[in-house]
């Protein structure tokens, strides 16, 4: 008897894994239309499902993505006819994506997964002789290489590793052209309810060096979290980092460097009615010919924008953007939708709070902070705003500065030194000497009228400056003093 159970019971499991793929193969169909159908929903872009062949242990699919049809109408009209119509019918054709999809409940693409199903996909041959003439010198097979993976509770994970490359050759008119890129690699995760996700985006290097100039970006790093709150709004935060900038224009004359640049920001809800928007910058150091600025840091705080106002700009500017109207009719749409929104955020009051704006150069320091806040109370609308009286009266501002004696030396030099160019004086033939005492006369001046006129107090080669204005008055150091502009 006991026998007779063990091959019954081999061929139950037998049945259930040859069964069991295909029900799952079309579950995932089925899953994978859905989050495509939602993708669509994003106005300006398209994204379709070309083919989709359903197999029993494996299915394979082609997928499009590209600009929907008004997008590439408004190009077609407003982009004048061009030599190349090659890269328009690119535009017009997107991206096309072969995809193999392996159906669970254990797969084997790229190590051993339990999943739904996972699926590997490439980019499919671009018709452009342009295009395959590029691949060919580059020597690339595959530009973009797409793993995904549909877990048991729904979760997709998506990978995605664009191939490093580098090039050294000509760009269209013939001057030598160096591009140097690391690849990158991308990836995300999204919850089954489509209202959660985590974007990871890694990029070692980027180089472009040509006869016109040079960009050139290093460790290039960037992540974002994202929470639903709404049909079109996201909550989250992220960052952004890169370890070093270069871009020079030779034939402009601009030249700049930025070393440790990173970036994070932060969308919170204060409230069922508000809003609120962090956003920190900090550079380790930026140069620009001989200018060099150390330690930046811009810290700010967006607070109290109105929920409602915001849902309504983006749900309008969408449904805007999706009618066929031209684009003047669109334009001026557009600008009522912002004069509304506008409106609606003044009206909840808004708050810009600059925790630091600090720097230093030449070991010289500026330090600051503001805090700006309209008074949205009786706001009927913003025609109002355009008398000068009305919007002294809704703004309050706080403002704080402090520097040192070097500082100001610092920056007055830069305005010497350009009023000199300008002026055709060669700086390389004038004495340090006599440049720094012409800047440090210039500063002591200037500071010194500025302490007069009551915008500046000093102590010991400390300089500070305090602003309120409320309700219309305005005080600097606590004295009320007429402000040009204001």
């Amino acid at each position: 008897m006991k026998n007779k159970k063990i091959p019954a019971l081999i061929l139950i499991i037998i049945l259930l894994l040859g069964v069991t793929p295909y029900l799952i193969g079309k579950m995932a169909k089925e899953n994978i239309e859905d989050q495509v159908a939602r993708m669509s929903e994003i106005p300006g872009y398209s994204i379709k499902i070309i083919e989709y062949d359903l197999g029993w242990f494996t299915s394979r699919m082609v997928l499009s993505y590209g600009l929907d049809e008004h997008t590439l109408s408004i190009m077609a009209k407003s982009t004048p006819k061009s030599n190349e119509p090659e890269m328009f019918d690119l535009i017009k054709q997107g991206l096309v994506f072969d995809f193999t999809i392996a159906h669970g409940p254990i797969t084997y693409q790229k190590g051993i997964n339990l999943a739904i199903m996972t699926a590997q996909g490439s980019l499919q041959e671009i018709k452009s002789t342009k295009y395959l003439k590029v691949k060919k010198e580059l020597g690339i097979d595959e530009i973009i290489d797409l793993f995904v993976k549909l877990s048991f509770n729904g979760t997709t994970d998506f990978k995605a590793r664009i191939t490093d490359f580098d090039y050294d050759g000509q760009d269209r008119s013939g001057t030598k052209l160096t591009v140097v890129f690391e690849g990158m690699d991308l990836t995300a995760n999204i919850n089954a309810s489509f209202d959660e996700y985590n974007l990871t985006i890694i990029a070692p290097k980027l180089s472009i060096v040509s006869k016109a100039g040079e960009l050139s970006l290093s460790q290039i790093n960037s992540s974002a979290n994202g929470i639903r709150l709404n049909d079109y709004l996201w909550l989250g935060h992220g960052d952004f980092s890169f370890a070093q900038l270069n871009l020079k224009d030779t034939p402009k004359n601009i030249a700049f460097t930025v070393k440790n640049y990173s970036s994070k920001y932060a969308i919170s809800k204060e409230d069922d009615k508000f809003l609120r928007f962090k956003w920190n910058n900090n550079i380790d150091n930026f140069t620009n010919h001989d200018l060099n600025i150390q330690d930046i840091t811009l810290d700010t705080d967006f607070a109290h924008l109105d929920i409602l106002a915001m849902t309504d700009y983006i749900k309008s500017i969408r449904q805007s953007y999706q009618n066929d109207v031209s684009q003047e009719e669109a334009a001026k749409n557009i600008q009522m939708v912002a004069i509304r929104a506008g409106e609606n955020v003044l009206k909840g009051s808004p708050k810009l709070i600059i925790h630091h704006l600090d720097f230093l150069m030449n070991d010289g320091f500026f330090k600051s902070d503001a805090t700006v806040t309209f008074d949205g109370d009786d706001l009927i609308n913003i025609q109002q705003l355009s008398d000068p009286l009305m919007l002294n009266k809704k703004l309050s501002v706080l403002a704080n500065i402090k520097f040192d004696k070097i500082m100001a030396n610092a920056l007055t030099a830069i305005g010497v030194k350009k009023q000199m160019t300008t002026g055709g004086v060669d700086l390389s033939k004038l004495p340090k000497e006599q440049l720094d005492q012409m800047i440090n006369v210039q500063t002591s001046a200037a500071l010194q009228t500025f302490i007069n006129q009551g915008y500046l107090q000093s102590e010991d080669d400390i300089y500070s400056s305090h602003f309120h204005m409320k309700d219309g008055h305005k005080l600097i150091n606590g004295k009320a003093l007429a402000i040009p502009g204001l």
